[in-house]
């Protein structure tokens, strides 16, 4: 067993777990009881706007070279410099793009300032993601994961500082951009500088060839991202603009997708590491279906634990989690969190199929999935409002996650498959049997949730943990090196 690489992956889990959690459901969460759901969804339509074109930072540069170190691991310091003044271009672009978007649908007028900030944010996001493409390429897993969080746990120390009164300075929506800003901006700048010690000085002679083969190697990842990233977002946006509550609904909405969103650090988590397993993998021809079919399966476990937490206790939560418009969001929250289900198949089915090659399978599906998304949010949302946002994007996760594993396990040779979905169907059926056993036993309902919380940890270690003896078979032999590099 490759016990840097086993390391890394606890550490990062740990370490996303604990900080992302605290993020998404401590400083997050305040902030929107701070200033209110219509403030925040106004807030929540600006970051979301500013996501659609990020096409434009990246080109798929970042998966490709995720992909080209993996494989290729002496042309680091050649790639680094080269594809960095590329992507400086193109941060350029982004920002003009998404300044004339905005004049050009006249959205956000009031609010520009703040979607420059966003976007300046989302520049060094960007850049960070290349940086640790590179650390994750290189097995450089603790390095890496130090990085995932960084950016997060500034903000949870500059937001914590102005939550607790201890300066004269309030949370507005203004003063919540800027600490992105300043925290992405300086995440980016620690990252560059650990990879130029990877990389060695810098030799500035920009390879136009290389840059080329990088764009037109990138631009089917590229197409991919602004898929997905329009079957993802724009829910946000029409939300917005269709209904006259728009903004409250888009608060509801975000409210919901907060514990969906701290949840899938997991699977963004196994997903950067596998991805580069994957990669690898398919070069050196090591089995790979003993650990995806461990992976997919755990998430799903703990996927399955959180949704039906929610199916079962959903006003318990909304009410100690939020403070406005309670009911609307645990009717939607009911909803919206069995999200997480498809969304573990379609990310790592989705990085399988990508470390193949066959990145037009994923743009085609998620084409199929965008059309899906956008005629299910115009029909339902003025209907529904939030809720029936949380009802397409199941849909649409749901068609993505059905086709993707599909082609997955025709592609890979599992043995037995329908055991293997039958198995984990089952584990569905389990936790919703403890779900309801533990809402008949007469306690309060706080203890009822504790009860289920304790009783399906206990499953998911009995029925799931065992089969970490995989890891020992399947993960990659390395170098003997020192992960941490800062």
């Amino acid at each position: 067993m490759n016990r840097n690489i086993a390391a890394g992956i606890i550490f990062s889990t740990i370490l996303n777990l604990i900080i992302k959690s605290v993020w998404i459901l401590g400083i997050d969460l305040s902030v929107q009881r701070l200033i209110g759901n219509t403030m925040y969804g106004t807030y929540y339509t600006l970051y979301s706007f500013s996501m659609l074109f990020l096409i434009a930072l990246d080109m798929g540069i970042t998966q490709y070279n995720t992909r080209h170190i993996a494989q290729n691991p002496h042309l680091l310091s050649k790639n680094l410099y080269n594809l960095a003044a590329l992507k400086f271009v193109m941060g350029g672009v982004y920002l003009l793009i998404l300044l004339v978007a905005s004049i050009f649908f006249d959205l956000f007028s009031e609010w520009m300032h703040v979607l420059v900030l966003l976007g300046i944010a989302n520049f060094f996001n960007s850049f960070t993601l290349y940086f640790r493409s590179n650390l994750s390429a290189l097995f450089y897993l603790k390095t890496d994961a130090l990085f995932s969080i960084a950016d997060r746990f500034l903000l949870i120390v500059f937001c914590g500082v102005l939550l607790s009164g201890w300066t004269s300075y309030y949370i507005s929506i203004e003063v919540f951009a800027w600490l992105q800003f300043t925290s992405s901006g300086l995440t980016c700048l620690v990252a560059g500088i650990v990879n130029m010690r990877l990389a060695g000085m810098p030799r500035f002679h920009i390879d136009k060839k290389l840059s080329q083969a990088a764009l037109m190697a990138g631009l089917p990842f590229a197409i991919l991202h602004l898929v997905m990233s329009f079957y993802t977002r724009t829910d946000v946006v029409i939300m917005s603009l269709i209904i006259p509550d728009g903004k409250a609904q888009v608060g509801i909405y975000a409210a919901s997708y907060r514990l969906f969103d701290a949840f899938s650090q997991f699977t963004i988590i196994a997903s950067g590491i596998m991805y580069p397993y994957f990669s690898r993998s398919l070069q050196t021809g090591d089995a790979i279906e003993p650990l995806f079919g461990f992976i997919i399966r755990s998430l799903l476990g703990a996927s399955f634990i959180v949704a039906v937490a929610c199916l079962f206790f959903a006003p318990f939560i909304a009410a100690f989690l939020f403070k406005d418009d309670i009911v609307e969001t645990s009717a939607t929250l009911q909803v919206l969190i069995w999200i997480s289900i498809p969304y573990v198949v379609s990310i790592i089915a989705g990085a399988y199929i990508t470390a193949r090659g066959q990145v037009r399978l994923l743009i085609i599906v998620g084409l199929i999935a965008w059309l899906i998304n956008l005629f299910g949010n115009i029909w339902l949302i003025p209907q529904l409002g939030a809720k029936g946002a949380a009802i397409t994007a199941i849909l649409t996760h749901g068609f993505s996650a059905v086709v993707l594993m599909y082609f997955s396990f025709r592609y890979l040779q599992f043995q037995k498959t329908s055991r293997y979905i039958i198995r984990t169907l089952s584990l569905c059926l389990i936790w919703i049997l403890i779900g309801w056993g533990c809402t008949e036993i007469p306690l309060p309902v706080r203890s009822q949730f504790l009860s289920f919380i304790l009783v399906s940890v206990l499953a998911f270690l009995v029925l799931i943990l065992p089969d970490r003896q995989i890891f020992r078979k399947s993960l990659p032999l390395t170098e003997n090196k020192t992960d941490l590099m800062i």
